[in-house]
């Protein structure tokens, strides 16, 4: 499990690279971990905007 510096260091870069960008391709790499049909979740994220990236602890 990755560290708390580690954790923040990489949401810092996330938003700085991607906030306010649209997704426009979801690729699941892991499919058991979409509870809801994998078609519908990647109809629903398709088009939206990126608004934050929060990091939530255990």
């Amino acid at each position: 499990m990755p560290e708390l510096p580690e954790v923040e260091t990489v949401r810092k870069t996330l938003k700085r690279q991607i906030l306010e960008k649209k997704i426009k391709e979801v690729q699941v790499l892991y499919h058991p971990i979409v509870s809801s049909d994998l078609k519908e979740f990647k109809k629903n994220l398709l088009g939206q905007q990126i608004k934050d990236i929060k990091r939530i602890g255990k």
